[in-house]
């Protein structure tokens, strides 16, 4: 640690400096853990009020099981006070953003699936993720969004293959209980291809899934409670899923 700090009024003024070098740093949040690598300055990026920034390297992230979900990422630590007036001892607004981390294997997700019911098969993707943390409360609201441009996607029996995009706002998130409450979710598949029992393969299919609010629960499998809307190319996977099933 390299520092060189000046106060006032309880206040860290604008030129002084606060360096690290090889520094750890782990979060947790929802039960899952963050950790990152700290080589760089604190950034003063607004004095009213007092906004701060570091840049993180290497960040892993893993599971509520420990299972390793992303690595190598880098991201970004904003501190910013939530009054003009508050000084250095006054907690801060804590907010993690981390855009187009690479997700090398989207299989380490089916554990947040039921099983039987949908699962990820080989395929890459890009993780964007903001959390903020409010202080004092114990809650925090987030922005994941997860978006795979070729996935294998296995629906109940039938597998199909073609571009998803996962995306959902997260509210009033109790970080103790992991009990969140989710807006706006979707999860839209887009050229996507599956075979028929009879016939040609289809392509270019689309499927999109929206629940508008519902409740959640942090867990493995996730549980959500919400009413959801469902939008379709055609009927064509519905009846290739009940086609596999018999005559």
């Amino acid at each position: 640690l390299d520092a060189q700090l000046k106060l006032q009024d309880g206040q860290l003024l604008p030129e002084s400096r606060l360096a690290f070098e090889e520094a750890e740093l782990r979060l947790v949040a929802l039960g899952h853990q963050i950790d990152a690598r700290l080589d760089g300055e604190l950034q003063q990026l607004s004095n009213a009020p007092p906004h701060r920034r570091l840049l993180l390297q290497r960040v892993q992230m893993r599971g509520p099981d420990g299972e390793l979900l992303l690595s190598d990422a880098g991201a970004q630590l904003d501190l910013v006070q939530a009054n003009p007036t508050d000084t250095l001892f006054d907690p801060p607004v804590v907010s993690l953003t981390m855009t187009d981390a690479a997700i090398p294997d989207l299989q380490v997700f089916n554990r947040y699936f039921p099983p039987g019911a949908l699962s990820l098969g080989d395929g890459s993707a890009r993780l964007g993720m903001g959390l903020t943390v409010v202080p004092d409360t114990g809650h925090a609201n987030g922005a994941p969004r997860l978006e795979s441009p070729l996935a294998r996607v296995q629906v109940a029996d039938l597998p199909l293959r073609g571009a998803v995009l996962i995306s959902a706002t997260l509210k009033d998130a109790d970080l103790a209980s992991r009990d969140v409450q989710v807006e706006d979710l979707r999860v839209d598949l887009a050229k996507v291809k599956f075979p028929q029992r009879e016939g040609p393969a289809v392509a270019n299919w689309w499927l999109r899934v929206h629940v508008p609010k519902a409740r959640a629960n942090v867990a493995m499998p996730l549980l959500l409670d919400g009413d959801a809307t469902l939008a379709m190319s055609d009927l064509r996977l519905v009846l290739a899923l009940f086609g596999r099933r018999g005559n």
